[in-house]
């Protein structure tokens, strides 16, 4: 773990998990079999959607960690919805997987020479991305504590 935590330390891991939703969220529109963009298909606007949850909670991550603040209700509400959209991910790995070992089954028709390598990256980037989630998660309990309730209950004031 030590390792991780140097080759992955907490700014590195919200800035690069910044830069792969977007080539995550593109190899969401592409269609491997024809290898062309499908942008009217509804189903490809999921990942984009649930996307930006994962955007405010790396936002509200470093938000905490750079004010040195506790985690608060907002935060955990953001977080629980965070465990959807990783949930999102691992579905969205588990179908690049099925189609890129699918590639036998059409071995006959004419599919693009990037089928591979490109399937290839979809999934690596997917893996990356589901990992660096976890790894944020594993920063907000590191540094900004875990989400004590009796605590939480105590800070709410009803006449905010």
């Amino acid at each position: 773990m030590n390792l991780i935590h140097r080759l992955f330390p907490w700014k590195r891991t919200l800035l690069l998990s910044l830069c792969i939703i977007p080539l995550v969220i593109i190899f969401g529109f592409y269609g491997f079999y024809t290898n062309k963009i499908y942008l009217f298909k509804l189903k490809n606007y999921v990942l984009p959607i649930f996307s930006i949850i994962h955007a405010i909670y790396l936002y509200v991550l470093w938000f905490k960690i750079k004010e040195d603040e506790v985690s608060d209700i907002q935060m955990r509400n953001i977080e629980y919805a965070f465990y959807i959209v990783i949930a999102i991910y691992f579905y969205k790995l588990i179908d690049i997987t099925t189609i890129v070992f699918s590639y036998g089954e059409y071995i006959s028709y004419n599919i693009s020479s990037a089928f591979i390598p490109l399937g290839i990256l979809a999934m690596l980037l997917q893996i990356l991305l589901i990992g660096l989630s976890v790894l944020a998660i594993h920063y907000r309990k590191q540094k900004v504590g875990g989400y004590n309730f009796e605590e939480l209950n105590n800070k709410i004031d009803t006449w905010d």
